[in-house]
């Protein structure tokens, strides 16, 4: 308790210190008054009338000389070769089938009628009775056989042989001469314009207001 009292006692003077310090409303300075704002100047317009310029693209003729390419052609010659097929003759043996003929003998069995007289047992009178005996008879045949007989025959053959001839070609010659053209040309140029503007004018610096 004795604490707390000790602790008031000694607060009480540095609060009274504080309060002493501060400002009273009745010492303070007053405003000062706000000055009323000055009139705009007059703003004042005055139509002129300025040249400008706009870019243009133009188009000129020009006259110019360029080389011109001329082709003309030239006859002449030119060999080639080309395949041709070439007889050649030849000869050639060749087996040739013959018929040569010969005579052949032979025997063939054949019958022959044979005139018998004979008498009859009956009458006993002579009678003559025709027998057919068989025969043989030889027969000369001519027979054909066949014979490889060599002979030599005359062929062709064709062999491939490169033949040279000559045709007529034309060669393109190129000359340059000068040729005159005439070429367009295009350029930007400025070109003037007028324009009605509005300005404004610059009057004289006012007065300073009070």
């Amino acid at each position: 308790m004795k604490q707390f009292l000790a602790l008031f006692v000694i607060g009480t003077p540095f609060a009274t210190q504080i309060q002493a310090w501060e400002p009273r409303p009745c010492d303070k300075a007053p405003c000062p008054s706000v000055a009323a704002p000055c009139p705009p100047p007059p703003i004042v317009w005055e139509e002129k009338t300025i040249t400008m310029y706009r870019p243009e693209l133009k188009a000129h003729d020009v006259k110019d000389k360029v080389d011109q390419l001329y082709l003309h052609p030239e006859p002449c010659k030119q060999k080639y070769e080309v395949p041709e097929l070439v007889p050649v003759p030849q000869t050639k043996k060749v087996c040739i089938p013959k018929l040569v003929p010969h005579e052949v003998v032979r025997e063939v069995c054949c019958t022959r009628t044979v005139a018998e007289t004979i008498k009859d047992p009956c009458t006993g009178c002579a009678k003559t009775v025709i027998k057919i005996v068989p025969d043989v008879k030889k027969i000369v045949q001519t027979v054909y056989d066949i014979e490889a007989i060599e002979q030599e025959v005359p062929i062709v053959k064709y062999c491939l042989k490169t033949v040279e001839k000559d045709r007529d070609v034309a060669h393109l010659i190129g000359e340059i001469k000068p040729m005159e053209i005439i070429r367009r040309s295009y350029s930007l140029e400025l070109v003037p314009f007028e324009v009605k503007v509005r300005v404004q004018v610059c009057l004289e610096t006012p007065a300073p207001c009070k």
